[in-house]
């Protein structure tokens, strides 16, 4: 094997002979037989016209690979992903901005976390709210960026916005004054979308 003259391309494939093709320069050297993957002692003369082997690099089986990171801007940061108990908590911050939000238009709080059965899906609506005009409706808060409603939120607001198929339950929807059991008229659904850590 030490006589069998290596085809390499830098940053590309290495491999034996001609029997391996890469994208840019490519040359035949020499090797050695205590290291069939480097160039013989010398053997920079048969690289291309033009073409000097690079310094500072690091020999691995495959190429050369570069020491030292191409770009010396800083990595962008990576914001961890929120699970458990501080994700509840940022919900909770955009459940908080919107009973603000309502009450900063004049409007009244009726319940929160008001679960309803949809076509046999059940689902939670983080709150309740009146108009000054006595119209209930239902907000849903969704904090983040990438914050979106779930499956059966997916399913179920259309249906909630159509009336006839929601039927609140549970002591939540009992305490906001909906009569358990009996299907609610159309109501709106209004999502709101922050961005508040």
């Amino acid at each position: 094997m030490g006589d069998t003259p290596i085809r390499a391309t830098p940053g590309g494939v290495t491999g034996i002979g001609d029997t391996w093709v890469g994208a840019g320069w490519c040359t035949e050297r020499a090797t050695t037989s205590e290291d069939p993957w480097g160039a013989a002692p010398g053997s920079d003369a048969d690289l291309p016209p033009g073409l000097d082997l690079p310094t500072g690099i690091s020999r691995r089986l495959g190429g050369d690979i570069p020491t030292t990171r191409l770009d010396d801007r800083p990595l962008t940061p990576v914001r961890p992903r929120l699970t458990g108990a501080a994700l509840v908590a940022k919900g909770q911050r955009g459940v908080q901005a919107s009973i603000e939000a309502l009450e900063a238009r004049g409007d009244t709080l009726v319940g929160t976390e008001i679960t309803l059965i949809v076509g046999g899906v059940r689902t939670r609506i983080d709150i309740l709210a009146m108009t000054p005009s006595g119209e209930l409706y239902f907000i849903e808060a969704k904090n983040g960026r990438h914050a979106k409603l779930t499956k059966n939120q997916e399913f179920a607001y259309p249906l909630i916005r159509a009336g006839g198929s929601a039927i609140p339950a549970g002591r939540k929807a009992e305490g906001a004054g909906l009569e358990l059991g009996k299907p609610l008229d159309a109501m709106v659904v209004r999502v709101d979308p922050w961005d508040i850590g």
